[in-house]
């Protein structure tokens, strides 16, 4: 999980130790794209918006790194409440070569399903 909110690091981690998933956390770019490449984990989790490389900047290295091309990744996003239109979050985490995302605001609800999907449990 790459985040550089500890709280929301926190969340996610509670949510998947509590499911038997093994969390590793990193809370900047350029750490969580190191850890990926020495761990080569079954998934990364990326928030969209960090000071240094954003997650548009980590997910490009993270594709142009051959240890970490082919990991599924999943945005997670302030984006996507009521406010914004989920397709088009959908939509951009497409393009720049995510497999889904989640918005922090439904993390609680939504992180571990996704999550499962993803890694086909």
């Amino acid at each position: 999980m790459v985040d550089d909110e500890a709280p929301f690091r926190e969340i996610g981690r509670v949510i998947l130790e509590s499911n038997h998933y093994r969390v590793e956390e990193a809370d900047n770019g350029e750490k969580g794209l190191q850890m990926a490449k020495e761990l080569r984990p079954a998934l990364i989790l990326l928030d969209m918006k960090m000071p240094g490389w954003t997650g548009s900047d980590t997910i490009q290295k993270l594709r142009e790194t051959e240890e970490t091309k082919n990991i599924p990744v999943v945005f997670l996003t302030s984006f996507g409440d009521a406010r914004v239109d989920f397709e088009s979050d959908r939509h951009f985490a497409g393009e720049v070569g995510a497999n889904d995302f989640v918005s922090k605001a439904r993390l609680a609800d939504d992180l571990l399903p996704r999550v499962n999907k993803i890694l086909g449990k």
